[in-house]
């Protein structure tokens, strides 16, 4: 049964040996956290997708929304339908949330100027000033900020003398 503009879903589908092999691909593409999430995403959206009706997708709130795209479009990319995907999600309208910097920061209250000044604060606070530095320099999330942080501290991976990360001793 053809979707919306006459797109044929794909005729696989994926037994449970399936799932356990697209998991374990997940956990070698992405952090834990986000694979897990990723994972029960498309376990659970996966029929909108084989089925090639996306409708219920519509209904779901923006939020939701992005992160069931997110995990139907990784679980195309590993059954290699990933442009039946784009032409599904064009055949419904679907569009990924687009929020510009200025709406995150308007939506948790703060200014861009007092962004920066929050975090001016708190390089003043002994101990952070360097931490607090490359967290914001490098937009990591703070998990990441965290791992990456204590991976360059560890001993051997950054040398102080020449200045640089020695990440091929890793």
């Amino acid at each position: 049964m053809a979707g919306p503009g006459g797109i044929e879903p794909p005729t696989l589908g994926l037994g449970e040996h399936d799932w356990e092999r697209f998991r374990k691909w997940l956990y070698s593409e992405y952090s834990a956290k986000h694979a897990l999430s990723v994972y029960l995403y498309a376990r659970k959206y996966a029929h909108s997708f084989f089925s090639g009706d996306l409708s219920e997708l519509k209904i779901i709130s923006n939020g939701k929304r992005k992160h069931v795209m997110n995990a139907l479009s990784a679980l195309s990319k590993f059954i290699g339908a990933y442009e039946y995907w784009r032409r599904l999600v064009a055949a419904y309208g679907l569009k990924w949330s687009n929020r510009s910097d200025e709406l995150i920061l308007s939506r948790i209250g703060k200014s861009y100027g007092e962004i920066i000044e929050w975090v001016e604060d708190v390089r003043r606070v002994s101990g952070l000033e360097l931490f607090v530095e490359f967290a914001a320099v490098t937009g990591l999330r703070l998990s990441e900020a965290i791992n990456s942080w204590n991976l360059i501290d560890a001993d051997g991976y950054y040398d102080r003398k020449l200045q640089a990360l020695e990440h091929f001793k890793f």
